[in-house]
């Protein structure tokens, strides 16, 4: 069932062209932006794919007169305010710890069946995964009556350790962190146990099924232990992200009492990895405390860190943007107790330019990094608990005609504004000049543009530039008319092209 935009996918593709050939020594100096403040313990944001004025903000629960309830808020991208209206609210859900409404992911064709999953905690202490629906005359709200339970976690022991990431990744599978269940030292034995979803990421097929189907590639598939099950040995990966480029899958595992660690996979990975926990922490014998992997079953994070630099990892992503083409490859992760935000680059084998980069980002003010976001951009995000978002951004002067807070050369490489003449100005400042008529741009109107024409609506050749040099009668659209329009003119006597236009 794998399913990929194709918009998206070729903008994605001449991007990577594009950042291949910029060069590395160039550091584009940075800053963070105060994107919205005054929300409710935000704690993750995404957008639906091909959406790039709108991002979604998982409210983990509400504040104390609506503290059994949690939002998805959308804010607007554009202008940077929060919508009034909640896009979807959640109740009951449990708030004592860490429990909440923590998850979302859209699902890959949102924009044909406006099906998306959230992740959150029931009233048992249970974590539930849930399929909704978009409203269908409302985009900017869901149908609360469209809501049909895929997954129960059981999960009645502790309120820790919930997990709560989902994503979708580039095989089109749902994937679902699940925590190992809480406590300390997993004392409830899950971390290693196959016949639980606890301490485990999960990948699930969403088309099919009911509720859902098993990947005939998850390494489980077919055999008594849960067939959920991708990867194992995971103590809580709170935040985690697939490059959006490579397909690559970082994974953030909150530590238990010494290391913080980032687990990674590549594009290309078939699963059926344990990464330790609890026989290890980070790539340290944990239980027991000498000759944990005797086998060498488990494999090593990429990256970790000791309690002296912080507490509790924050796992982020990888910079795909357009604005500062100098990060591109660039992985930001953070500390939610520190508030620290480090990155470095990772190349499937070797990880280099490392940074910290809390001081350059201003950022030493506080803590309670709950979550990194990316937005369809390929621009990141920093969420904390205290309710403010902010945005990295280069610090140097971008181009920015339409006062959007926006780079001008990101919205045209992608779509958002159009530069019909090609000269990186967008349209809405800059207006195109154009002979209507001159279908072909050739700076006159003649039969070779009634040609044009003509290839164009019959044989896929290509569009006029704009597309209003085409449109001779007005109609609003290109058609056989606007041919037949041209060749009246030029051959007939008929009035000239756009004469009749309002």
């Amino acid at each position: 069932m794998p399913f990929r935009n194709l918009t998206t996918s070729c903008c994605l593709f001449a991007l990577v062209l594009v950042l291949s050939v910029v060069p590395l020594n160039a550091q584009t100096p940075l800053r963070t932006e105060i994107v919205v403040s005054g929300l409710t313990r935000p704690v993750f944001a995404t957008s639906p794919v091909g959406d790039f004025n709108r991002l979604f903000v998982v409210e983990q629960r509400g504040s104390a007169s609506t503290s059994n309830r949690a939002d998805i808020r959308i804010m607007d991208i554009n202008t940077r305010t929060m919508y009034t209206k909640p896009f979807l609210s959640i109740s009951p859900v449990r708030t004592s710890s860490e429990e909440g409404l923590l998850g979302l992911a859209f699902h890959p064709n949102y924009a044909g069946n406006g099906y998306f999953f959230t992740y959150h905690t029931n009233t048992s202490g249970d974590n539930v995964v849930t399929r909704w629906q978009v409203s269908g005359t409302n985009p900017d709200s869901a149908n609360p009556a469209s809501a049909s339970i895929l997954m129960t976690i059981p999960h009645p022991l502790e309120s820790n350790h919930n997990g709560g990431w989902m994503a979708f990744g580039p095989d089109g599978f749902l994937y679902i962190s699940a925590g190992d269940g809480g406590g300390s030292n997993d004392e409830h034995n899950n971390g290693q146990n196959l016949n639980t979803l606890l301490g485990s990421m999960l990948r699930i097929d969403v088309d099919s099924g009911t509720p859902y189907g098993i990947p005939p590639s998850n390494p489980f598939f077919g055999g008594p232990q849960r067939e959920e099950i991708y990867y194992w040995g995971l103590r809580n990966a709170w935040r985690n992200s697939f490059d959006r480029l490579s397909g690559d899958l970082y994974i953030g595992d909150v530590g238990q009492g010494q290391y913080e660690e980032i687990n990674f996979r590549p594009a290309a990975d078939t699963g059926n990895i344990n990464f330790g926990w609890p026989l290890r922490e980070g790539a340290h014998c944990y239980i027991p405390s000498v000759n944990c992997d005797p086998s060498g079953i488990t494999t090593d994070p990429i990256h970790e860190y000791t309690h002296s630099l912080g507490c509790s990892i924050t796992g982020g992503y990888n910079y795909t943007g357009c604005a500062i083409p100098d990060l591109n490859g660039t992985y930001f992760f953070g500390d939610y107790c520190e508030g620290t935000v480090w990155s470095f680059r990772y190349d499937g084998i070797n990880k280099t330019d490392f940074q910290n980069r809390t001081v350059e980002l201003d950022l030493t003010f506080t803590a309670g990094l709950t979550s990194f976001a990316e937005d369809n951009y390929g621009e990141l995000y920093l969420l904390y608990q205290d309710g403010e978002i902010r945005k990295i951004v280069p610090d140097v002067a971008i181009t920015d005609c339409n006062g959007n807070d926006l780079d001008d050369s990101c919205e045209i490489f992608f779509g958002v504004v159009q530069d019909a003449n090609f000269n990186g100005v967008p349209d809405s400042c800059d207006p195109p000049s154009f002979i209507c008529g001159d279908a072909d741009g050739g700076g006159t109107i003649s039969v070779s543009d009634a040609v044009f024409l003509i290839a164009h609506i019959f044989g896929g050749g290509p569009a006029p530039v704009p597309a209003e040099a085409g449109d001779a009668n007005c109609s609003g659209g290109l058609s056989i008319s606007d041919a037949v329009y041209v060749i009246a003119y030029i051959f007939g006597g008929g009035p000239a092209p756009c004469a009749a236009c309002p």
